[in-house]
């Protein structure tokens, strides 16, 4: 018996039939490896992509390969600011409401700890505002007694930057002074701008001795044009930090740290006021020369 004559066609299934007599298709693994090859072709393709993009980006904002993990822990800070924002279950506090603020609480089981969202309106239009505080973040200790030090360290392209923070003894002293190593990136989505933070390091900024080093969990703010009046700004701050107080109950803390934001926020306001009659009378007398 030949090859030719040993497997005859099942019934019904003629020679021309697309499908052999095991009822598969014909060609079945020519198509399969076409497919894959073309599969791979376009992953191939996407993944190169993806590098030379990044690879763009950074080269693009001036950041070398040793500074890129600090580029990618900003984005996730930044993916988890945005993400947090959102989440349901903020739980209004009775505290300041008539002061042109408010403040939210929660408790991410994940992270097992309170968070705090605190959002206020502010009288300058919302870009403004960010470069206000993003080129100006050094000056934070003239107009914020709560703040004894804050030092940028090193720029790493255009939207990243490492800090070091220094902070004033508060709640009359029962909370003492804590120092912060951060990490602090932005991002612009649609009509808001983030500016995220999170605790990081740093060659010759390790813990010492003098003070406690606080840990700041993903946190930052969120600038975007106010509802009822677009050339005024709504910050949500989203506050998320451990401030290394093991003696103090937690329940004791919360209704501390609200004092807390209400200094920064009222602190915050009176600067701007001065900074938007400062640009008020620097336009005034533009406008004046050229008369």
């Amino acid at each position: 018996m030949s090859p030719r004559t040993a497997r005859r066609p099942s019934k019904g299934i003629s020679p021309g039939h697309p499908m052999d007599s095991h009822g598969k298709l014909k060609g079945s693994l020519t198509a399969t490896s076409f497919q894959m090859t073309a599969t791979n072709l376009v992953t191939n393709f996407f993944f190169n992509y993806f590098l030379l993009a990044n690879n763009y980006f950074f080269l693009e904002h001036n950041v070398g390969p040793d500074l890129i993990p600090y580029v990618e822990q900003g984005e996730e800070t930044l993916d988890t600011l945005q993400e947090i924002m959102k989440l349901k279950g903020w739980q209004k506090m009775n505290a300041f409401t008539n002061e042109g603020f408010n403040v939210k609480k929660l408790y991410h089981p994940g992270m097992k700890r309170t968070m705090f969202l605190i959002q206020a309106i502010v009288d300058l239009p919302y870009e403004e505002l960010f470069e206000e505080v993003w080129f100006n973040g050094e000056n934070i200790p003239e107009w914020n007694p709560n703040v004894a030090n804050f030092t940028e360290i090193k720029r790493i392209g255009d939207r990243c930057r490492v800090t070091y923070q220094v902070t004033s003894p508060q709640a009359g002293g029962a909370i003492g002074p804590r120092d912060f190593l951060n990490l602090i990136c932005c991002r612009r989505d649609g009509n808001t701008i983030y500016s995220g933070y999170i605790s990081s390091s740093w060659p010759g900024y390790e813990v010492t001795d003098e003070y406690v080093r606080g840990e700041v969990y993903p946190s930052g703010f969120a600038y975007s044009p106010a509802p009822e009046d677009p050339m005024k700004t709504q910050v949500l701050w989203l506050y998320n930090t451990d401030l290394r107080l093991s003696f103090m109950p937690e329940y004791i803390l919360n209704n501390i740290l609200p004092v807390s934001f209400r200094g920064y926020i009222l602190y915050f306001q009176e600067h701007l006021t001065k900074v938007r009659r400062s640009r008020t009378t620097t336009t005034d007398s533009m406008s004046m020369e050229h008369q």
